[in-house]
């Protein structure tokens, strides 16, 4: 699969997209780079044989990307270039064929029914094969239908397809991109109607379905690597700090004849016996809580479902256990082998420690846990800013009582046009008349999943087209009812379509279209849109006459760029698959089994599918942005929580080695506010530097932290303020309690002591 790569193409105004068919033709035949290349596109198919139809999802594919993808059915053969010449086969996938048919081996050869016709069943594929595809990954397909011989005769200005090439062995991304760079230059130069200002973009097929979530698992695995090193770092200081008590022990070892091997040997025992017991606790815990993850990952992560435990995990959590160790024992050992055995071995038992030189290990320590501390609760403070800004984009969707359902018309009962409009003649106004019921209407895709193709959009001025450079891109959405009205979307000049418009129209006859009010403005800077026409052909054959001016909606999810929307009437090209919405008085999911009644009574073999609320729409909008940020919480609260542990600990133990003096210059007249300005300083120093070096880091990796970002500056101002603001008053807090008992040492209660 490191072979596999997706090919799409590319625009500045659109960015990464859909290919045309006959592009990836010419791809697959003038390139030098790939061994294998194929195309598919997905879509939906009703299974209606059995008592209770369903709908799944299926896929279009050439034998060539069979070929490509080198996956060897289980059961029966592959799809084969003679099946697209109209052989009504279908390979199955392992989970319909597990869950519907029972995992019948006798399968192969029998017909299935598919819309209410007969398929045969050659194949079925194993379960671990995934199709690759960049469009809803949280459902594989199901069934998987060659690709008809027709699709080689579509225009160039549909592009509806994917494409996955295996590159040759020893072939580079880079070449291969240089290559099929080539081959769109030279389609522009032949086609340029269609394919001016589009070239290639190449990328392997694990950027394409993980880059994202890779990027931000990256980034979790980051977070938790800077919390092991304040946690190691925060075991070393206090190893230190032991290794200092026992310093005499270690003198007269080293006096007795034992050497810096064997002084060190101890520690680095005792340091991985303590990372052997951690790692093992930590492993024991990951196994209990591995159930959790799964249940609190979003869905929208792919391969949540498959993380477990393996032994891969396993190698890497004792790598990590031996580093830990490692760290941990490093300057413990480093400052036992130094040690000074007269000058250990003459001093008091309560000057232990005093010399200043013999904390800055520690200090280091310290100062490198704030370091690392502010860089995370930094990077927490913009991650939940990121979020905050997320949740007040405006989706440009109003109504939180939306119920919305897929309805897939297939078959041959809705082959004939007539029969489709039938059907929504009878359904919409019979949702409309449910009890509690506001508005209904259906659409081709719904606001944030938005899964419309791209129309080059042309300007008709004095009966004639004024673009023909290509036209501007649009997404084109079907709409009949009362969609803006179900959605709340707003109209803000003219008016909606109707379910009368839709009646009225015709696919060579539009009486009227709504453009969003990007479309309006690219089109027409500064000008009134309403009653200019525009056609999405080259020529004025099919003017279009624009209605009224819809409010944006991010139609490709909520952190997408507005882009240009046109709504036209759903008879113009009657698309099997709808989305209905259905706006209510009550709680949405009230309504559902009246619909569903509704629908079984006009169609008992329509199924409903993907049924629910435009809230929990646009709520997946938020989910996964909202786990990262929380995780990356959770890991900023431990550190913060270590950090004040260690400067706690420093702190006391640096009260405690200095008793004694403390005692002297209390005696001799100092002021307990002196001891305590004393105390307070040297913590103010470690925490200033730890500081410095952290915003040093932030500035550092500023550009990578941006790309996590969402409307967010990784140099925010104010999150570094009030980073700074929580880290200093956490510090001096710890820091308080030991130097106030610095401050209130009895000098005769240490001279008796002493």
């Amino acid at each position: 699969s490191d072979r596999l790569i997706f090919i799409s193409e590319w625009t500045e105004e659109q960015g990464q997209g859909a290919v045309a068919f006959a592009d990836y033709l010419d791809w697959r035949e003038l390139n030098h780079t790939c061994s294998g290349m194929g195309a598919y596109h997905d879509s939906h198919q009703n299974i209606t044989d059995g008592d209770i139809p369903i709908r799944v999802r299926s896929a279009r594919m050439t034998a060539s990307l069979v070929d490509a993808l080198g996956v060897e059915p289980i059961l029966g053969r592959n799809i084969k270039p003679e099946d697209e010449e109209g052989n009504r086969v279908v390979v199955l996938g392992f989970d319909i064929w597990n869950s519907r048919y029972g995992a019948n081996d006798e399968i192969i050869g029998s017909s299935i029914d598919l819309d209410g016709i007969p398929y045969v069943v050659i194949g079925v594929l194993p379960p671990e094969f995934i199709l690759p595809t960049t469009r809803n990954l949280s459902h594989d397909f199901d069934l998987y239908f060659p690709m008809p011989a027709s699709s080689r005769f579509d225009p160039r200005i549909v592009r509806s397809y994917q494409v996955l090439a295996r590159l040759k062995d020893g072939t580079s991304l880079e070449a291969a991109r240089g290559d099929l760079g080539e081959i769109a230059a030279q389609l522009t130069a032949e086609y340029p109607d269609s394919n001016t200002g589009r070239s290639v973009h190449l990328e392997t097929v694990h950027q394409a379905l993980f880059g994202e979530s890779g990027r931000m698992v990256l980034l979790v695995l980051g977070a938790a690597g800077l919390v092991l090193l304040i946690a190691c770092a925060n075991i070393a200081s206090l190893q230190i700090a032991r290794s200092f008590k026992k310093r005499k022990e270690y003198a007269i070892r080293a006096t007795l004849g034992a050497n810096r091997i064997r002084i060190i040997r101890q520690l680095m025992s005792e340091s991985i016996l303590l990372a052997a017991m951690g790692g093992t606790g930590a492993y024991l815990m990951a196994l209990w809580s591995i159930a959790i993850l799964q249940n609190i990952i979003p869905p929208e992560i792919p391969r949540a479902g498959d993380i477990q435990l393996d032994t891969v995990v396993f190698l890497f959590s004792l790598l990590v256990t031996i580093i830990s160790a490692f760290m941990v024992s490093f300057a413990p050992a480093l400052s036992a082998s130094r040690l000074n055995l007269a000058a250990v071995l003459k001093e008091g038992h309560r000057s232990a420690g005093s010399s200043p030189r013999r904390m800055w290990n520690r200090r280091i320590l310290v100062t490198g846990q704030f370091t690392l501390s502010f860089i995370l609760a930094n990077l927490s403070l913009l991650l939940l800013n990121s979020y905050s800004s997320l949740r007040n984009t405006d989706p440009g969707i109003e109504s939180t009582t939306t119920l919305t359902m897929a309805l897939s018309l297939g078959g041959p009962a809705y082959r004939d046009r007539s029969n489709r409009m039938s059907l929504y003649n009878d359904l919409l106004p019979g949702l409309e008349s449910l009890p509690g019921v506001r508005y209904v209407g259906a659409a081709s895709s719904l606001p944030l999943e938005g899964e419309g193709p791209l129309y080059p959009i042309h300007t008709i001025s004095g009966g004639s087209v004024e673009q023909s450079d290509g036209g501007l891109p649009a997404n084109l959405t079907l709409v009949t009812g009362d969609y803006f009205e179900a959605l709340g979307i707003q109209i803000i000049r003219g008016r909606a379509l109707s379910l009368t418009d839709m009646q009225l129209s015709s696919p060579f006859s539009v009486t009227g279209v709504v453009v969003n009010q990007t479309l309006a403005e690219e089109l027409w800077p500064g000008e009134e849109a309403i009653g200019k026409q525009i056609s999405l052909r080259t020529d004025s054959s099919m003017p279009m006459t624009i209605l009224g001016i819809a409010g944006d909606v991010h139609q490709r999810g909520l952190e997408s760029n507005l882009e240009p929307e046109l709504f036209v009437p759903y008879s113009m090209l009657f698309t099997r698959r709808m989305f209905l919405a259905i706006q209510t008085e009550i709680p949405p999911t009230q309504i559902l089994p009246a619909v569903r009644q509704l629908i079984d009574s006009i169609d008992p073999a329509l199924p409903v599918s993907e049924v629910r609320t435009m809230e929990e729409i646009v709520g997946t909008q938020y989910t996964r942005r909202a786990f990262y940020t929380t995780i990356i919480g959770i890991f900023s609260a431990l550190a913060l929580i270590m950090a004040v542990t260690g400067i706690y600990g420093v702190v006391s133990y640096h009260v405690t080695s200095r008793t004694r003096e403390f005692g002297i210059r209390i005696a001799l007249g100092a002021q307990g506010r002196e001891i305590l300005s004393n105390v307070i300083q040297n913590t103010g120093r470690m925490i200033a530097f730890g500081l410095v070096l952290g915003f040093a880091g932030i500035v550092a990796i500023s550009r990578i932290l941006s790309s996590f970002l969402y409307e967010t500056n990784a140099l925010n101002a104010l999150t570094i303020v009030t980073t700074t603001f929580i880290l200093i008053t956490i510090g001096m807090a710890a820091a308080l309690q030991p130097a106030l008992r610095a401050s209130r040492i009895s000098p005769l209660v240490m001279l008796n002591q002493e």
